[in-house]
């Protein structure tokens, strides 16, 4: 799964069967956000997460949680993320 392929997903109507396709990505340094619940987010430098969601800004949502449902933790630029992949 290639980053490209997620955001073409993400951005097709209607969704495609399967939708969001599984997409991992690494954080960049100095990485903190709000989840969704407000409570600030503080990743490590090299964390790997996944991405669940593109937001209508072009943000993504992002979880630490690999294996859960498809819930965002925060949301993250894809700037201040790297070495996408299919794999966790």
């Amino acid at each position: 799964m290639s980053l490209r392929t997620f955001l073409d997903a993400a951005l097709a109507e209607p969704k495609p069967v399967g939708f969001p396709p599984e997409l991992y990505a690494t954080t960049k340094p100095g990485f903190s956000s709000r989840g969704m619940d407000g409570i600030i987010v503080k990743l490590n430098a090299g964390d790997r997460v996944r991405v669940t969601d593109l937001g209508q800004f072009g943000d993504v949502g992002i979880t630490q949680l690999l294996d859960q449902p498809k819930a965002y933790q925060a949301r993250a630029t894809l700037a201040e993320l790297t070495d996408f992949s299919g794999q966790p």
